[in-house]
């Protein structure tokens, strides 16, 4: 993608950065029982010594899960919690389920806004548009949006990337896991998102806006490409 076209896409998400608690962040990642987690173009390894970051996909064994989960500046939806590997089917399932609890959320907080969906270039994410458009009718990120695609190899601009996977990862593999224990793994998951806290979020949206800020400015004088903002490699 071309940085012109990057730049454009990027003020057009930014367009709702002043109204943090409209955007509503999506995202999936894949919880192995061996401590790897994976989203769309990063993975993450059980800790020895440091986080850090793969550019290749080398196969990983031990049983693993999809965990799907939504966040914005007031709260959280999700997990929604699958077996293997999930595809464009069960990431549909996701968003029906999702759409009704955002529709609750508002409701029990009396919101009358229109949210504002953001999800990635992830193939599952593909072939969702009628749905996101029927749904979220003022406006959406993604593939096939009429308003804008999330710019390519930019994971380090979404929060759900760069904060929620991070922070449960690190929760959920403080002690080893049984080999194969996708039950146990679950549990821990569930429970590591009760410490999700609302000042966690909050900060966590902040800084997505604080780098797309920084992004449109280093776009502006063309110094580095998208993929080098945030301190992460991205395959």
């Amino acid at each position: 993608m071309k940085t012109s076209k990057i730049k454009i896409e990027i003020q057009r998400i930014k367009k709702y950065d002043n109204e943090l608690e409209r955007i509503w962040f999506i995202g999936e990642a894949i919880f192995h029982t061996t401590g790897r987690v994976e989203c769309h173009n990063l993975i993450y390894y059980q800790e020895t010594g440091s986080d850090f970051i793969e550019t290749i996909n080398p196969e990983s064994p031990g049983q693993c899960i999809t965990v799907w989960a939504a966040i914005n500046a007031k709260g959280i939806i999700g997990p929604y919690i699958a077996a293997g590997n999930a595809d464009s089917e069960t990431y549909r399932i996701f968003l029906k389920k999702f759409t009704y609890e955002l529709r609750q959320f508002q409701r029990l907080r009396a919101e009358i806004y229109d949210p504002f969906f953001i999800h990635n270039n992830s193939p599952i994410h593909e072939g969702t548009d009628k749905m996101l458009d029927q749904e979220f009718s003022k406006g959406w990120v993604g593939p096939g949006s009429k308003y804008a695609n999330w710019p390519k190899l930019s994971p380090d601009l979404n929060p759900i990337n760069f904060f929620l996977w991070g922070f449960i990862k690190n929760k959920v593999y403080t002690e080893p896991l049984e080999e194969d224990n996708v039950t146990e793994l679950a549990l821990r998951i569930y429970h590591a998102f009760t410490d999700v806290t609302p000042g966690m979020l909050m900060e966590a949206i902040n800084a997505s806006k604080t780098k797309i800020d920084v992004q449109l400015t280093i776009q502006k004088h063309d110094i580095v490409p998208l993929s080098k903002i945030g301190g992460l490699v991205n395959s």
